[in-house]
């Protein structure tokens, strides 16, 4: 008896050494909050703790230490106007802010990607796609580290990188349509490269709406594409040949396939939304994201500003419904979502 006595007081003593450990570590406040839910809940204080650590973990896990797959997703429409770029930042924002790692790559000749990522102009930065590009066509030379056109978008945040464009991009498309093999084979080695550093896990493309000749490479090294439209018959039509452009290059990239059609700048009372956004879940059925995106002057707001609607108004209705249609692609990404 005296020895059960003896065991359980040195039990207790253990356990109390171990809270009082625990509220050390704890400011006061939290000591305190920690002392009145195991009041309320019944519960020690140490199952509490447990409880926390565990949910805190299994938010955090998916992006600790896990291998960084380097999915490529391209933004792609014939049509200008559908907030294409402001989308591909709002993107990149959101899952960074979910801990992902996202390299956006320029490839709209004159883009302005950098600057509205928070980059200075052009000029400060040498090493721009066209560079690479450049530098990956040159026959019997030692290529560049592809880390070299790598350029942290810390403005915005650490997670994003870019490789910008510049103003004479259209030049490097130029050589790259000279050959049919530099075309297929260019792009698709480019991102191989950044998937061995096992860094990002989205790679994000921003396109021209000149698909035949700057979209064409890129298609060839993509996963997924995403095509934006407006309320307008012009952008669904534009959304309709790029569908069918894409078709051409299934022979020369197997995994290249649709991940959704989204509107932007939607008004519930405008005439031009009431008559189109009927026709385009018709024409794309299962293809139309079910997110929304309003017209919102904080987008412009924004790009003047060089910021992510999204960080720079991240509790407004438009970075909001972002974040849910963001939810929504990565979704269809994982399968967890079969409608695609």
């Amino acid at each position: 008896m005296f020895k059960l006595l003896l065991k359980l007081i040195n039990r207790i003593t253990a356990y109390v050494a171990h809270v009082n450990l625990l509220c050390c570590l704890l400011s006061l406040g939290n000591a305190a909050n920690l002392d009145e839910m195991s009041r309320k809940t019944g519960k020690s204080t140490t199952q509490i703790i447990n409880e926390v650590i565990h949910r805190q973990y299994a938010k955090e896990a998916r992006t600790m230490d896990l291998a960084h797959h380097g999915t490529v997703i391209t933004f792609a429409t014939i049509k200008g106007g559908t907030a294409k770029t402001t989308s591909v930042t709002a993107f990149a924002d959101v899952l960074a802010r979910q801990g992902k790692h996202i390299l956006v790559i320029d490839a709209v000749p004159r883009g302005r990607l950098a600057i509205l990522l928070g980059l200075t102009s052009e000029g400060s930065y040498k090493n721009t796609l066209k560079a690479l590009i450049n530098d990956r066509l040159t026959a019997n030379s030692e290529h560049l580290d592809i880390r070299t056109f790598l350029h942290p978008a810390t403005q915005t945040s650490s997670r994003i990188d870019i490789i910008p464009s510049d103003s004479r991009l259209n030049d490097a498309f130029t050589r790259i349509n000279e050959t049919v093999f530099a075309r297929a084979a260019l792009f698709r080695n480019i991102i191989e490269e950044i998937r061995a550093l096992d860094k990002y896990d989205y790679i994000i493309f921003d396109t021209s709406s000149e698909l035949h000749r700057e979209v064409a490479p890129v298609l060839i090294a993509t996963d997924h594409v995403i095509i934006p439209i407006e309320p307008s018959v012009d952008a669904i039509s534009g959304a309709k040949m790029t569908m069918k452009f894409m078709e051409k290059f299934l022979p020369l990239n197997a995994n290249l396939q649709l991940l959704g059609i989204f509107m932007t700048k939607t008004n519930k009372r405008y005439k031009s939304f009431r008559q189109t956004f009927p026709q385009s879940q018709k024409t794309f059925d299962k293809h139309m994201f079910h997110t929304l995106l309003p017209i919102r002057q904080d987008a412009v707001n924004a790009a003047n500003r060089h910021v992510p609607v999204t960080k720079k108004c991240p509790r407004n209705k438009l970075s909001q419904k972002y974040e849910e249609l963001v939810a929504e692609a990565i979704s269809r990404i994982e399968g967890q979502d079969t409608s695609c």
